[in-house]
């Protein structure tokens, strides 16, 4: 296990101006990622995607994003449907989210309107367990097949004094072979902040072989063992997380 690198999931709010330069030639689409740096997932509420659209569409129509859900929306499935389906017309490969402030629901009709991954605040008690089996210690489950559901790291728990002695990033720890999914819902600021802290820290330590990088829209396939995931979505030869696990 401590030979097994820690898989690392970054998303950061998209903000604003980030589609200006993504204008002229620099797509941020899920296909591309800088050279030695950490993919980052932008996560974006509805009319995030409907203000973006309406500046920039060729460039917001492929980028890497995960839709921020309304718990109000699970309160309706209608709702819900709607929804997804107008953040869908805008990406139409959008098949990741995350819900902050409720328990995850409905996740069969989610897995029906194309999400495969949701990230929750925390996995609530489900008698159904996974249905699908998962790498030891992962905090993720498939309830309804077609979509994982994943704990994020709660960043507002504050280290000890000697990690944040040694790791002044404010990144957690990250054990060998463990999944980390850190979420700055927060800063529009694009990569300054706490998101760039945790960009430069998963870049050096993605250096060392200590962690590696996905996309969280990279996350469905890596669980289901069909591809290994290196920061661009080219075909691979099968890998099995279970067996590495």
């Amino acid at each position: 296990m401590a030979d097994t690198p820690a898989t690392v999931v970054l998303c950061g709010r998209l903000s604003n101006h980030q589609t200006r330069p993504l204008q002229h030639g620099r797509p941020a689409s899920r296909r591309e990622s800088h050279a030695g740096r950490p993919p980052v997932t932008r996560l974006a509420s509805l009319a995030d995607l409907q203000q973006a659209a309406s500046s920039a569409p060729d460039t917001v129509s492929t980028a890497d994003v995960a839709l921020l859900l309304e718990p109000t929306w699970l309160d309706s499935r209608r709702t819900l449907r709607d929804a997804i389906r107008q953040a869908r017309s805008i990406v139409p490969e959008l098949d990741a989210a995350v819900l902050t402030g409720a328990a995850l629901r409905e996740q069969p009709l989610l897995a029906e309107l194309g999400i495969r991954v949701v990230v929750v605040d925390r996995l609530g008690p489900c008698g159904r367990g996974s249905r699908r089996p998962t790498p030891g210690g992962w905090p993720c489950r498939n309830v309804a097949w077609g979509l994982w559901e994943v704990e994020k790291v709660d960043v507002t728990r504050r280290p000890g004094l000697w990690h944040r002695l040694t790791h002044g990033s404010g990144f957690p720890t990250t054990r060998g072979g463990s999944l980390q999914v850190l979420c700055d819902e927060a800063s529009r600021t694009g990569n300054a902040g706490q998101l760039g802290r945790w960009i430069e820290a998963t870049a050096r330590r993605q250096s060392r072989g200590a962690v590696r990088a996905i996309r969280l829209t990279d996350l469905p396939g890596l669980l289901e063992g069909g591809r290994a995931v290196t920061g661009h979505r080219e075909p691979q030869a099968p890998v099995s997380l279970l067996r590495a696990a």
